[in-house]
Order: C-alpha cells, then structure tokens, then sequence
C-alpha cells in the first residue's frame, strides 16, 4: 500500500512539474499596469524570446514588438540606466535595428514613435477594424505600405537579436523599483 502511494506521489509531483514548464501566452498587460516599464522588462522574455508564437497573429505581433520599442524608449536606446550588462546592450540595439529593418520604419523614427504606432495599428486590429488598421500600417513610420507591412507582421522574420535581448531586458525589471 505504501508503495501504491509513493508512486502516485511521484507521479503527481511530476505532472504539477510539467504543468509548470508548460508555455504561458504572451502577457501585454503592461501598458495599463501601475508600474508600466517594470512589467514590460518583466514579461519581456516571454513575450519576444519566441517570435514565432505570433506566426498568423500579426496584432500580438505588433504588440510584442511595441514592448521592446517601448522599453528602449523608456531606458534611453542602450539601457545603461537599467543596470544591463555592457555587452548585452548592443544585441539589444541590434534588435531594434532588426524590426526596423524588417518593418522599414522610415529613418529618424524615435522608440517612442514606433511602439505607439505598433501599439495603434494592435488596438485597431483588435477591435475588427481591420481597414483603418491596414491603413495605420501604410502611414509613416512604415515605408512599404500596409500589405507588406501586414504580411511581415503576420509572418516575422527570424530576429535572432530581440530574442536574445529579451533575456537581458527580463533581468533588468530586478533593477526597476515597480511603483
């Protein structure tokens, strides 16, 4: 009897194992949160370390990409005020080269600028208004046009940068005071 509830012990304890490796869905919550940038660096690598969880989802796209936008908005481009290493801060530069390349943001387009337009054309997009959405993504910053700007979204390149820099920005939110 004692070995009948050892075994069922083990296999509870390695199923609430498992259950909690299994992948949690992006989290975009921060930007009505109290303390907006420690929780876009604190869900920062669940929700850019795998871009391709957005493949078809071109709206949660948008909004990942905003977040990192956001955050390099908020911790001045490099993050050396958020206490990240040295030499993470250029691959977190080289991944906003890469969106932006990707998405061919016009020149002289602030972090600022693009996060709010990824995060408009995600709220449009959200709330079915699918053509004012198209036409968020064929105004400035985006150069291509709003078809291409779309099918980008909805299929993102490999951004070997913002996803190795999401691990840096996630140990970052230890050095933000939430507020």
């Amino acid at each position: 009897m004692r070995r009948r509830h050892a075994l069922a012990c083990t296999a509870l304890a390695a199923f609430a194992a498992l259950a909690g490796c299994a992948p949690k869905p992006p989290d975009f919550s921060y930007p009505g949160s109290g303390a907006p940038l420690w929780n876009a660096l604190n869900t920062s690598q669940r929700n850019l370390s795998d871009l391709s969880q957005y493949a078809g989802k071109p709206a949660d796209a948008a909004r990942a990409l905003a977040q990192y936008e956001y955050i390099l908005d908020r911790i001045g481009g490099g993050g050396d005020g958020a206490g990240i290493p040295l030499a993470s801060q250029g691959v977190i530069q080289g991944g906003d080269g890469e969106i932006r390349r990707a998405l061919g943001i016009a020149p002289g387009t602030s972090f600022g600028q693009l996060a709010r337009a990824l995060q408009g054309y995600a709220d449009l997009a959200s709330t079915g208004q699918s053509a004012a959405a198209l036409a968020a993504l064929g105004a400035p910053p985006f150069t291509r046009g709003g078809p291409a700007t779309l099918a980008t979204l909805t299929n993102l390149p490999h951004m070997p940068s913002v996803q190795n820099g999401s691990y840096a920005l996630q140990r970052a939110a230890g050095n933000i005071v939430a507020r």
